[in-house]
């Protein structure tokens, strides 16, 4: 059984959008400081995707992960560093450990891709109701 989501109702400069958000508890695998961020479900990122100074503020020494590049949101690549995380999507019981980047520069909310969601939950999104539902992967 999922877990039901309402999308969240934004004015922008062209109108209300409604965009699917959830709250996350990620947490330092290795001491388990832990924090809440807002992230924007997103089917067109690669990889779950946080600021750089979510990692910071988890304790996480960033440039002893992965050195990436990303591009997309941003109009020259940016460095990011990757680590395992835990991850439990607020209102789910499940937790996930995940890869995850962070990256210096991000200036939008916390991003969840392809790598990390979508490998752990089938998405459902019902437009017509402005609902979307997560659902883990039973393995």
């Amino acid at each position: 059984m999922g877990v039901r989501f309402d999308f969240t109702p934004r004015s922008t400069y062209d109108g209300m959008k409604y965009v699917p958000l959830v709250d996350v508890l990620f947490s330092n695998v290795e001491h388990g400081k832990s924090l809440k961020i807002e992230c924007r479900i997103d089917s067109g990122a690669d990889e779950i995707i946080l600021p750089a100074e979510v990692g910071i503020m988890l304790g996480i020494t960033l440039q002893t992960g992965e050195r990436l590049e990303f591009q997309g949101f941003t109009q020259n690549p940016v460095a990011g560093y990757r680590h395992n995380v835990g991850m439990q999507i607020l209102g789910d019981a499940h937790t996930y450990t995940v890869p995850c980047s962070f990256v210096f520069g991000l200036k939008t909310t916390g991003l969840l891709g392809i790598r990390g969601l979508f490998d752990n939950y089938k998405i459902l999104f019902d437009l017509s109701k402005k609902q979307f539902e997560l659902t883990p992967i039973e393995e």
